[in-house]
């Protein structure tokens, strides 16, 4: 058994940095389009209460068509990095 050192094995690092490879953009993206979407669907749901006739209407429909794969791909991510079986960065397309 190897002592503690506080620093990760070698062979670990390694497996680490494989797993993680080349995703971290997409993975960015995806939280993007996430949190932009959050803020359409807020503001589109505050204008609409606020002023029924603005256009509050429009924001809610791109903030869904923003939110939606900014939530699918960004749960993806998370669980990948969580290490949950039938999870890996594999499923996220590269940017």
């Amino acid at each position: 058994m190897e002592p503690k050192t506080g620093r990760a094995s070698p062979r670990y690092a390694e497996r680490i940095a494989t797993r993680y490879s080349g995703r971290w953009r997409s993975v960015a993206l995806a939280i993007a389009l996430l949190l932009a979407g959050c803020l359409m669907l807020i503001i589109g749901l505050s204008v609409g209460y606020t002023d029924p006739d603005a256009h509050g209407l429009v924001l809610l429909s791109l903030g869904t068509l923003v939110w939606v794969p900014g939530a699918y791909y960004s749960w993806l991510a998370y669980m990948a990095w969580r290490g949950h079986e039938g999870y890996s960065f594999e499923e996220i397309p590269e940017v």
